[in-house]
Parts: structure tokens; C-alpha cells; sequence
């Protein structure tokens, strides 16, 4: 026999669904910009180097550099903010405010793991900014 579930339990379903999918891109915040951040730096370098736009003949490419930085600044810039004000945020994702005995936690992992990100963002675009950005190209 079907047990006919009325229409609270499927809106249940999707209120929960909401919650836990805002949650965990809530804690994610920073990998996401970091992963985003290590696509968005490969392509332009590769790409800007291939079509040698802005090289010089030292291997060098100002434009490539300032894009770099510009590219890191913002990426860095969104997860820090978003997590500098958690509640709010995860309220925005979430759909739902946090539940006060887990806010705690899962605001200081979101912020960690955006530290954590923010670090390998910067680390990479001090590596392309130091070293030549077309050299290994030629």
C-alpha cells in the first residue's frame, strides 16, 4: 500500500535539500575561488603567452602580470568577505538562518578553509609574478 504524503513533507524535502546544498557551498567558498582562481591564471598564461600578447623578448609580460594580480585581488576578495560576515551569508545560501548550536563550527571551518585558499592563491600568483610568465613558452 502507498502512504499519500501531503504537501508540507515534499516542501520539508526541499527546504532541507536548500539548507544542506547552501551549507556545503557555504563551507566551500574558498576551494571554489581557488579552483576558479587556478583555472582563470593557467588560461590566461597559457593563452596570452600562445598568442604572445604583451611578451617582451625576455620572457616577461606586463599585462599578463597586472591580470594576475587583478584576477587574485577579486578572487581572494569574495570568499573573505562572504565569510567575514557568516551568518549572513549562509542565511543568503542557506535559505534558513544557522542553527545557533552549529554556527560556531561551521563559520570557523568556512573561515579556515577560505584562509587555507586565500594562502594558495596568493602563494600561486607570487610564483607567476616573480617568475617570467612567457619564458617556458619559447
Amino acid at each position: 500500500s502507498t502512504v499519500s504524503r501531503g504537501w508540507w513533507a515534499s516542501a520539508m524535502v526541499d527546504i532541507n535539500a536548500r539548507y544542506a546544498i547552501g551549507t556545503l557551498i557555504f563551507l566551500l567558498l574558498g576551494p571554489i575561488a581557488w579552483g576558479l582562481h587556478f583555472g582563470v591564471l593557467y588560461g590566461m598564461q597559457s593563452s596570452l603567452c600562445a598568442l604572445e600578447i604583451g611578451s617582451s623578448a625576455d620572457g616577461h609580460n606586463g599585462l599578463l602580470t597586472t591580470l594576475i594580480l587583478a584576477t587574485t585581488l577579486a578572487l581572494m576578495a569574495v570568499p573573505v568577505l562572504a565569510v567575514w560576515n557568516g551568518r549572513a551569508t549562509h542565511g543568503w545560501l542557506a535559505g534558513a538562518p544557522m542553527a545557533s548550536d552549529s554556527a560556531a563550527f561551521v563559520i570557523g571551518a568556512a573561515r579556515a578553509l577560505t584562509a587555507l585558499s586565500a594562502l594558495a592563491m596568493a602563494y600561486s600568483a607570487l610564483a607567476a609574478v616573480l617568475l617570467p610568465a612567457c619564458a617556458q613558452m619559447r
